[in-house]
């Protein structure tokens, strides 16, 4: 063979190895990162009931817990937050109260009949307003924690409670009219209230459950307020 061709040949080898190389190193680069939308991380499938990561859960919230390294995140459900326990002193409170404030708003309906007096009447709704919403929380109390309520509404004999009037003096506040109807209310209701501050500050010396307590703090601020209202209206009617 002659020189020059020799040299032509193994220019032409060399080439061809480089250009060998080169195809070996694109062939070798990492293939493009699947779209998560459809694959896991991992690329396996995913079905369309696996929560995929921040989905939302039935009450509205995310709650994300991490795994290893390389593992999906993946949504944890956090159990209810159980009701704080009832103790003895709680529970007769509740059992209580409830029927105490229902006659509470017997005493305002009739009120909103019968009343002659106007700051009567506003003192009748704002007591309304206030213990109605109370009877649903506590009922809600009692439902949560697992205990019956303990009572049977208006036909239960519960005169013994402090500050619950007797049948006979639910009949005559019924029957009053004009000035006689305010002064029996307010009568009523201003010792119907200090029966109340009664069990409340009981509840706070002896139950446990912390929400309960407030509560019978909130009724001996809200009705011992309202007992000196009524007081100043009884005075001023007298």
């Amino acid at each position: 063979m002659r020189r020059g061709g020799a040299t032509a040949l193994a220019t032409c080898l060399v080439l061809a190895a480089l250009s060998g190389c080169a195809g070996d190193r694109a062939g070798s680069a990492a293939p493009p990162v699947a779209a998560h939308s459809e694959h896991g991380e991992h690329g396996e499938q995913r079905s369309a009931s696996d929560p995929y990561p921040g989905a939302l859960r039935d009450d509205g919230t995310v709650e994300l817990q991490p795994g290893g390294p390389g593992d999906p995140v993946r949504t944890a459900t956090a159990a209810p937050e159980p009701f704080p326990s009832l103790n003895p002193g709680d529970i007769a409170f509740l059992q209580q109260m409830v029927p105490h404030h229902q006659q509470a708003l017997v005493l305002t309906d009739l009120a909103a009949l019968h009343a002659r007096s106007r700051s009567v009447r506003a003192l009748a709704e704002r007591i309304a307003v206030t213990q109605a919403p109370e009877i649903s929380l506590m009922e809600s109390w009692l439902a949560d924690a697992g205990t019956p309520l303990g009572h049977d509404g208006h036909d239960a004999d519960h005169s013994a409670m402090a500050g619950m009037l007797t049948e006979a003096q639910l009949d005559a506040l019924a029957a009053a009219r004009g000035a006689r109807f305010d002064e029996l209310f307010l009568r009523g209701m201003i010792a119907h209230h200090r029966g109340a501050l009664t069990m409340a500050r009981e509840v706070i010396g002896e139950g446990r459950n912390q929400r309960v307590k407030e509560l019978a703090t909130d009724i001996i601020a809200g009705q011992s307020a309202e007992i000196a209202r009524m007081d100043a209206v009884l005075r001023a009617i007298g």
